[in-house]
């Protein structure tokens, strides 16, 4: 429920905004008070819930926002931007852990490969119940080799202290091992 009114999908609005318009029109041409008001009070939900949706980020939607700034940050080879988004439990495909570890790795990777670009094609938020998990569909392009698509799945966990990125797993590397490409940057 809260899904509807926080991160509302397109259609929602939509239809109250079909609804409210109809009832609007049809009241005010039959010059009745009743459905033209009705028609008011539909369409001023609409603009409300819109407004809501838009003000309000969820929980998810904060998670999505981190995952997409870790992966710009990837891209410019910051670290400085990375390390804030991390917790020190962090790691990556249970391989490289904490902060420190995964900026530099990230670095060494966007180097190694001699990366131009990160597009982020896709993302797909999950929650259950304490375990927020978003999907990423990255497209990576280089100097060196051909585009190449990345899946990887960002997870967060909630403690009494808040949320925090507990694993980032690369289950893709286009058509290639994921450890293939750890190994061969040392990793």
């Amino acid at each position: 429920m809260t899904d509807l009114l926080f991160d509302t999908p397109w259609w929602l609005p939509a239809v109250l905004a079909v609804a409210g318009i109809t009832l609007f029109w049809t009241g005010n041409r039959r010059q009745k008070a009743g459905p033209r008001n009705a028609g008011v009070v539909v369409l001023g939900l609409m603009i409300a819930l819109v407004l809501v949706s838009w003000l309000v980020d969820t929980q998810k939607e904060k998670c999505v926002k981190m995952a997409r700034q870790i992966v710009t940050a990837a891209e410019q080879r910051d670290a400085a931007a990375i390390k804030p988004l991390l917790n020190a439990q962090t790691t990556v495909n249970n391989r490289i852990h904490g902060p420190d570890a995964i900026a530099a790795a990230a670095a060494t990777a966007a180097n190694g490969y001699d990366l131009q670009s990160l597009t982020i094609l896709s993302t797909t938020p999950n929650q259950a119940q304490t375990v927020i998990t978003v999907q990423m569909r990255v497209l990576a392009q280089s100097k060196s080799y051909r585009p190449t698509t990345v899946d990887c799945e960002f997870q967060w966990n909630q403690t009494s202290e808040g949320w925090y990125l507990q694993n980032i797993e690369v289950k893709s590397i286009g058509d290639q091992d994921v450890n293939h490409y750890l190994d061969r940057l040392g990793m």
